[in-house]
């Protein structure tokens, strides 16, 4: 398993559209990986639980971008933003691994 595990605050997109840059960007790193047998995909904090625009989230935008992208996610990182865990794991797109 191969996971992208933070972004520092001056490389983090700002909107949606560079938000979604960086998704396919994300993807298409993983690329080799997934050739490789491997799993490939993200680590969040809460940044990525914070809405950018209204009820548009990043981890929401990274998880569209592919079917391949998986998710480790950080629980605690992901509650401290008041996002219903449960709900949100529920969701086919969480991919958590």
């Amino acid at each position: 398993m191969v996971y992208i595990p933070y972004l520092e605050v001056d490389n983090r997109p700002s909107d949606t559209a560079s938000w979604r840059k960086f998704a396919y960007q994300l993807n298409e790193w993983g690329k080799p990986l997934r050739d490789a047998n491997l799993t490939f995909g993200w680590h969040n904090h809460d940044f990525e639980f914070t809405e950018i625009t209204s009820s548009i989230r990043p981890i929401d935008i990274i998880l569209s971008a592919s079917n391949y992208i998986s998710l480790e996610l950080d629980v605690a990182w992901a509650i401290s933003t008041d996002t219903d865990v449960l709900n949100f794991v529920s969701q086919p797109r969480a991919r958590i691994s």
